[in-house]
């Protein structure tokens, strides 16, 4: 890892300060607190106050080492947006270089930096990695495998397992894209197939990592779905994917849970078609490094794995193929650059200009919206269905409407369970517990679009326009 720094090219420590800038700005309100990651930072909460150390996560397949992560942030900040978020900024920007490191063993040199721009600014990468949950850890656990894989040393095996174990400890959908990086390896051929028994000390860190997690899976079943039902339901799943992909791949999904607003349909499927020939474009890369194919076997194992395992389509499960699609699309990007004749200082710093492109271009579709309404309490289509932008709304003017207002209480799990956790630091929020609901003199709730046009009258700040605060009759 040293060595690529000391190596690194100019434009890709450009390409890292303009990330972790772009990716770092407003890291705790854009968009405000989730009720998933209060409920994330809820777990931090309790295992503070535990007498013991605690072996299972909020879910059974969700483990608890992410938690246990967070609490030195906790500790320093208190219970704020910030504690939970900044871990995982940490992380992505960990993600950086080791995904910098691996492309570097994978790609040709002129090929790397574009290919890093595919990930890290696309806007699958920057709205959705910002997240403080479990899943957004999935891109650092896939480098960090391949990390320990293409170093070669002699402890590899064990660190690769190792971290292979993490990944799939810390949410058991990490399964898909660790069984497709298993499948990678495995077809590059009989050079990996002799060496096979060297790599015995992998399943022993990968075990030393996942065994705990693996007897919560088994022992703790109340919260793991109807799985054969779910089952049944997986031809419908690829029946409706085409409808899927193009708000997923294109980032109109990922844009609109904050914003509440998708792409059009020219602009949409426009995307779509660039990502396409880019995406072909890739395959010439081929010809020079064999090995890139190995990213599309990748891609045959996953999805169908991913879409075995999940019960309905969800903005987070498909992060993966996103990311996945536009690196690719970068990395043909690079292979058209290099075939025309520009001059080579041009093409050194295209990657930056592409950067700084996507990034203008998240400013105008994503920031300046979401600034502006404060988020929607609309609904966004994901294919075969529709998510609300609910969970993302502004909720610095509720703060400000119901701190120090007496007890509040809300019916909707993911309002509470902010409210819940930003109370454990600021004592002017009092949050009844669902036992003591009755004792709440404020109800927190959504105003959802339809309700937009109804009288305000008796509610605490009417001005909110995403929040109803309304006294307990």
């Amino acid at each position: 890892m040293k060595s690529l720094l000391r190596k690194v090219d100019t434009s890709v420590w450009m390409l890292f300060v303009l990330f972790a800038a772009v990716f770092g700005s407003h890291l705790t309100t854009l968009p405000s607190l989730m009720g998933d990651e209060g409920s994330e930072g809820e777990n931090v909460y309790q295992l503070l106050q535990a007498d013991s150390i605690t072996l299972m996560g909020e879910r059974s397949y969700i483990g608890v080492l992410i938690d246990y992560v967070r609490v030195p942030f906790v500790w320093l900040l208190g219970y704020t947006t910030l504690a939970i978020r900044l871990p995982m900024y940490l992380f992505m920007v960990a993600t950086f270089w080791l995904a910098a490191y691996v492309l570097k063993k994978l790609l040709p040199p002129e090929a790397v930096p574009l290919a890093l721009v595919g990930i890290f600014f696309s806007p699958i990468f920057l709205t959705h990695q910002r997240f403080a949950w479990a899943a957004s850890l999935f891109p650092f656990f896939v480098f960090f495998v391949l990390f320990f894989i293409w170093r070669e040393k002699r402890n590899s095996p064990l660190f690769a397992g190792l971290a292979a174990g993490f990944g799939l400890a810390n949410h058991i959908l990490f399964l898909p894209t660790l069984v497709g990086l298993a499948a990678s390896v495995l077809a590059r051929g009989p050079l990996v197939w002799r060496k096979l028994m060297l790599w015995w000390p992998a399943l022993v860190g990968f075990w030393a990592g996942f065994a705990v997690q693996a007897v919560m899976l088994l022992t703790q079943r109340d919260d793991q779905g109807d799985i054969e039902a779910a089952t049944e339901l997986v031809s419908q799943r690829w029946h409706d994917l085409p409808l899927l992909l193009p708000h997923i791949l294109s980032g109109s999904s990922f844009v609109a849970q904050y914003t509440g607003q998708s792409f059009s349909y020219w602009v949409m499927n426009g995307i779509m078609i660039c990502l396409g020939f880019l995406v072909m474009a890739s395959l010439l890369v081929v010809r020079r490094r064999p090995s890139l194919w190995l990213s599309f076997v990748w891609l045959v194992v996953y999805v169908p794995a991913l879409l075995w395992m999940i019960d309905r389509f969800s903005l987070r499960y498909f992060v993966m193929l996103g990311i996945w699609v536009w690196m690719m699309a970068g990395i043909g990007l690079a292979e058209l650059v290099r075939l025309l004749p520009i001059r080579v200082q041009l093409k050194r710093w295209l990657p930056v200009g592409v950067a700084v492109g996507l990034s203008s271009w998240m400013v105008f579709i994503l920031y300046a919206p979401y600034f502006s309404s404060g988020g929607s309490t609309g609904t966004f289509s994901l294919g075969n269905r529709v998510d609300s932008s609910s969970a993302l709304v502004d909720t610095r003017p509720l703060l400000r409407c119901i701190a120090g207002k007496g007890p509040i209480f809300s019916e909707n799990v993911h309002i509470y369970n902010r409210l819940l956790y930003l109370s454990h630091s600021d004592g002017r929020l009092l949050v009844a517990s669902e036992d003591d609901k009755g004792q709440a003199k404020l109800l927190v709730s959504y105003r959802l679009p339809a309700d937009a046009t109804f009288e305000r009258e008796g509610e605490l700040c009417p001005e909110l326009e995403h929040f109803k605060v309304t006294s307990r009759n």
